[in-house]
């Protein structure tokens, strides 16, 4: 009779398990992205704190275009002009903003 215990309490155990499981699988489905490219600075805004750039293709994830990013605290736009290029980190949050983490002048 032990043995018959065993697996129901195994297979009750999962059971009640599952949703934790769901759970989890489905917060990592909208976790953070983090994407690295080069590209060329369009435009910046007067309060140098969102930068438009024109980057280069991401493989696997997105083709070349130019798109705008809100630069985080720690990330500066000092000394950076419209045309410079650039290497830069950024994050796409789950509700769709885009993240400046680093930014850098290519020679």
């Amino acid at each position: 009779m032990r043995r018959m215990r065993l697996p129901s309490a195994a297979l009750l155990l999962s059971l009640a398990l599952a949703p934790a499981a769901l759970a989890l699988t489905a917060a990592n489905a909208h976790a953070e992205a983090r994407y690295e490219t080069a590209g060329r600075i369009v435009s910046i805004s007067n309060d140098r704190r969102v930068v438009h750039i024109a980057h280069e293709r991401i493989p696997g994830v997105m083709g070349a275009m130019t798109m705008s990013f809100t630069a985080r605290p720690g990330a500066s736009l000092a000394g950076f002009a419209v045309g410079a290029r650039v290497r830069f980190a950024f994050t796409v949050t789950d509700d769709g903003q885009r993240l400046l983490d680093r930014l850098e002048a290519l020679p």
